[in-house]
């Protein structure tokens, strides 16, 4: 395919039909069809032209023996940024044009919902909403097929919020097994009750015991358990979950019977295990055990502002709604500590509260920058400097007033220039 380069807008690049989106073919006298576009280029004709019927050739009937001939061709595309895209334009081969949402057309790039018709037919193009995978190294992207397919363990480290448990169920559904996705959330049991949890128990093994309980780790038997915070397991329960991924043998509190249990089991932490093994706080065999298959490390979206542009593009597409482009500069400015969960739960609290499709800032991001900023120098433990307190205090206002440079100014009693100087530190 010929490449062609062409500067495009910002919403051609989350609007745009891309690769595996989908297309709806509605033909004047046969059946619906669904074209899955994992490709970089399609063909349609009418059934005049004799061309050869392959897979990326699609026939249409000539209905008044009209000459069809239009590509679906998968371009390249440079985005205000300056960051290449790919995108689908649809363009007649010949002289007849197509109607694109009652427009006569001979070329146009394709995006979401648009309607096309090619003679008699109709065509709908659907944008499929994408998951937002943490672009970090050792990310599911990054994972070998055969590691992701096979039991071997998996671990997963990251601040809180940053989508272990999104990654882990990715691993889980591109993993093919059959059995189900069992999450655990380690920290919310005591320790005297984990191990029941895990393996489960017999009727009357302790008290409270009133029926046998299957366990975690056979409720996922041919699937997936996923440990969180596996850092808050005590070295006896580490020793016992050792053991298990040793001989994949089941025996629940007060039997004497062993299950054996084929089951994938992912673990996560919000800390380094290096030092926890370091401290002492962490079986060196069981850490090694648990990362035999993979180990990934998660980024925070302080280390990686460019995912937080993405997550709101998604958001916006699935919600059908757009953002005030100086948004995106404002949220990519903060610390966010809370991560993606944060950040997504402060997109849904603006979104039930505005009225229109259009996102700005208001008085939410207000909050949101002084909660962030706050957990964010305890994390550190430090104070402000005074260039950041202006600066985080300029901004604020400046996006107050709608990023209106003269009235923010004014209300700060300070120059345009001076303003544009505390903005740029």
């Amino acid at each position: 395919m010929k490449k062609e380069l062409c500067f495009m807008s910002d919403v051609l690049n989350t609007q745009g039909i891309a690769l595996n989106d989908e297309l709806y073919i509605k033909p004047f006298s046969a059946r619906k069809m669904t074209v899955k576009l994992n490709r970089v280029m399609f063909l349609f004709v009418s059934d005049n032209l004799g061309f050869e019927k392959n897979a990326w050739t699609k026939e249409l009937e000539s209905i008044q023996k009209e000459k069809l001939h239009f590509s679906l061709a998968l371009t390249e595309s440079i985005g205000r940024n300056g960051k290449l895209f790919k995108r689908y334009l649809l363009k007649s081969m010949n002289d007849t044009p197509f109607k694109l949402n009652g427009n006569f057309v001979f070329e146009a790039f394709i995006e979401h919902n648009d309607l096309c018709e090619m003679g008699y037919h109709e065509f709908q193009f659907k944008k499929l909403a994408r998951v937002i995978l943490p672009q970090t190294k050792g990310s599911i992207e990054q994972l070998d097929e055969k590691i992701i397919k096979s039991k071997v363990p998996i671990l997963i480290e990251g601040e809180t919020g940053v989508g272990k448990t999104h990654i882990a169920r990715k691993v889980h559904e591109a993993s093919g097994h059959q059995g189900e996705f069992v999450h655990v959330n380690l920290c919310s049991f005591s320790p005297g009750l984990i191990e029941s949890e895990l393996f489960g128990h017999i009727r009357g093994a302790f008290t409270g015991a009133m029926n046998d309980k299957k366990g975690a780790l056979r409720e996922a038997r041919d699937g997936t358990l996923f440990l969180d915070e596996i850092d808050s397991l005590s070295i006896e329960m580490q020793t016992k979950l050792l053991l298990f991924l040793e001989d994949f043998l089941v025996r629940p509190v007060g039997s004497s019977i062993k299950y054996p249990v084929q089951t994938r089991v992912i673990c996560a932490a919000g800390k380094s295990l290096d030092e926890m093994v370091k401290e002492g706080f962490m079986r060196k065999d069981f850490y090694f055990r648990i990362s035999s298959g993979k180990k990934i490390k998660l980024k925070s979206l302080r280390e990686d502002s460019s995912r937080i542009e993405d997550i709101m593009n998604k958001f916006a597409l699935d919600q059908d709604i757009y953002f005030s482009p100086k948004l995106y500069d404002f949220y990519k400015s903060l610390p966010w500590p809370g991560n993606i969960r944060q950040l997504i739960g402060h997109m849904q609290k603006k979104l039930a509260l505005n009225d229109g499709a259009k996102i700005s800032y208001c008085q939410m991001d207000d909050e949101v920058l002084k909660i962030s900023n706050l957990d964010l120098e305890e994390s550190r433990d430090k104070s402000l400097t005074l260039t950041e307190l202006k600066k985080d205090y300029a901004l604020k206002i400046y996006y107050k007033f709608n990023e209106n440079l003269s009235i923010a100014a004014k209300s700060l009693d300070i120059s345009v220039r001076t303003l544009r100087r505390m903005l740029a530190a």
